[in-house]
């Protein structure tokens, strides 16, 4: 059995890795989902359309915008960019379906953070999935890039 030691410098370096991954896949896909549902959305499909696309699960827009980001962002960053982003924000959103399946039950809970029918009243949901959707979709746009660059390697 061999064991491997990791040094600080190492270590820092995946975790800022992870870090620039997560503030990308999370707070920049969110900017991104501001800017587009504002200058493009909402003068094409009006305002209440526009909010149901970006806010009301299971956020089109967001996943839309992840997948290009995360597709682009290899292009660009690929050395930065990890795949296992979407890590924290589940470990997040099952805190949050933890804490509420103590007063409400598991299958109403589950129901409520990944539901339609609250819509637009459910500010809680928006909070604690939005992370994990836009993050995942953020992945998987890492995941089909590779996955596309791995095929066009197969063919030539």
């Amino acid at each position: 059995m061999e064991v491997r030691l990791v040094s600080a410098r190492t270590l820092l370096t995946k975790v800022g890795r992870y870090a620039l991954s997560l503030l990308l896949s999370t707070l920049g896909v969110w900017f991104s989902v501001g800017i587009f549902d504002a200058t493009v959305v909402t003068p094409a499909l009006g305002r209440d359309t526009a909010k149901e696309i970006a806010l009301r699960p299971p956020y089109p827009l967001l996943i839309m915008i992840g997948l290009l980001i995360g597709h682009i962002s290899w292009l660009r960053w690929k050395k930065l960019c990890t795949p296992w982003v979407w890590v924290l924000p589940a470990m997040y959103l099952a805190w949050g379906i933890i804490s509420w399946s103590h007063t409400y039950g598991v299958a109403d809970t589950v129901h409520h953070f990944f539901g339609r029918d609250c819509w637009p009243g459910c500010q809680v949901q928006y909070q604690w999935s939005y992370p994990l959707y836009s993050s995942v979709s953020f992945s998987l746009g890492l995941i089909l890039h590779r996955l596309k660059a791995s095929v066009d390697d197969c063919e030539r």
